[in-house]
This record gives C-alpha cells, structure tokens and sequence, in this order.
C-alpha cells in the first residue's frame, strides 16, 4: 500500500508546512516575552501597591522590594526550598511587577509568618477570652501545680521507656516526698 495522503498547499519539491507542537508554541511565546522585557522602560514601584499591605516596603537604593513580616519571622537569610516564593522578599525583590506582590502574599511561607507573628502579638486579653484561656484561669494555683507534677511524671514514665505501671509508683513516690496529688 501507498502511504500517500492528501495536503492542501502542498507544491511539488517543496516540505510540507506541518503545524508547530505545544513545546515549540510554548518557547517561541517565551523568546517573544523575552525581547518584549528587553525592550521595556523599567518598571516604576507603585504606591499603590502598599495600599492594604503593611508589610510591603520599597528601597529606592537597592529598587527592591521586601516584606516586613517575613523578614521579622524568618530573618534576612534566604532559607532553603521551603519558602519557594517568599525567599526573593527577604532579600529583595527587583521584580517590580503586580503580579509579583500579590503572589507573595498568598505564599503559603508569608501566609504562615503572618499567622505567627499575629500570634505572638496577641494581647492577654484575646487569650483571657478564649475558651482555653477561660479554662487555664480558672484553675487555682494548687490544682495548676498538681497537674504539673502528674503531667511531668507521666513524661518522665514515657521518656524513660519505663511500663505504664510505673506510672502510679511514681505517683505514690512524689505524694511520699510531700507534695498532694489529690
């Protein structure tokens, strides 16, 4: 059998013209991007931008862009894989770009150094009107104390790799030494 097919446009002594794949669309999309960087003004900082976001900051000298939360979280060094997307706003981001702002923001590593830091700062008073804040106060301090000891002699039966049975002995002992249990 022939393995003849039909080409419309097809010319004698000519190569066929065959459609380009994915991978080719895809780089010839990026060699275009390129030149169209290349071409380009610098792109100013906007003001704007900090609209809404505190923990942007600007440095005119260096034309970078950083993230208080994440450098106060996570330090001035750039750390590891594990911040993907959130190391460049350590140490400066030179991508002055929109897009590149407010996926920093919905990072996973800025979204959590901001659960943190809002964590640590949280006033007593938050902590005293939660429900496990309410409980904890609650307690008076000899039944705090009592629990300390039982909680610390279970950690001690634990961390010793010592039979759940020691348990009450331990118990018995520190009542022996003086201290109530209840």
């Amino acid at each position: 059998m022939f393995q003849l097919k039909f080409v419309e446009g097809a010319k004698p002594g000519q190569p066929i013209k065959r459609k380009k794949n994915e991978n080719e669309k895809n780089e010839e999309n990026k060699k275009r991007w390129s030149k169209y960087e290349e071409k380009r003004n610098d792109r100013p900082f906007k003001e704007s931008w900090k609209e809404g976001r505190s923990w942007l900051n600007f440095d005119e000298s260096k034309g970078a862009m950083t993230c208080f939360t994440c450098i106060e979280f996570y330090g001035t060094k750039s750390i590891g894989s594990g911040l993907k997307g959130c190391n460049t706003f350590l140490t400066g981001s030179t991508n002055l770009k929109k897009s590149a702002v407010s996926d920093h923001e919905l990072s996973k590593a800025h979204i959590d150094a901001t659960a943190n830091i809002a964590a640590k700062c949280s006033d007593s008073a938050a902590i005293a009107s939660s429900q496990a804040g309410k409980a904890m106060l609650s307690l008076h301090l000899s039944e705090r104390q009592r629990l300390m000891h039982l909680f610390r002699n279970a950690h001690a039966v634990g961390k010793k790799g010592r039979p759940i049975t020691d348990y009450t002995w331990l118990c018995n002992v520190t009542e022996a030494n003086g201290v109530d249990l209840g």
